[in-house]
């Protein structure tokens, strides 16, 4: 027959047994949760790097964008100041056919008197 004792020590080892399949279960419990954690934030940052991914894509499209206008503007600049330089080639060739022609009229008119 059984004991008190015996019955005490078998609950107390069943009982134990028992403590011991819920701290293993709250164990995997406590690892699905620091893994969906886990999950969550990687998926977090991976998110976050996607976002910075789509920024960098769009910074390289604004500063090429940036380049090409400026370009345009460099183009336009140098062609006005072609057009600037064409002009004021062409004023200090009259300047000088003036003064040319001045001066060989003044050599006309010294070479009558």
């Amino acid at each position: 027959m059984f004991t008190d004792s015996g019955l005490n020590n078998t609950y107390f080892k069943l009982r134990l047994t028992e403590e011991k399949e819920k701290s293993r279960l709250l164990e995997i419990k406590i690892e699905e949760l620091d893994t969906d954690k886990r999950r969550a934030e990687i998926k977090s940052l991976n998110e976050e790097k996607e976002r910075v991914f789509d920024s960098i894509k769009q910074a390289r499209i604004d500063l090429a964008d940036t380049q090409n206008e400026n370009n345009k503007l460099l183009q336009e600049i140098n062609i006005r100041k072609a057009a600037i330089d064409a002009e004021d080639g062409i004023r200090k060739n009259e300047k000088a056919r003036t003064v040319k022609e001045r001066s060989t009229k003044n050599i006309k008119i010294q070479g009558d008197v």
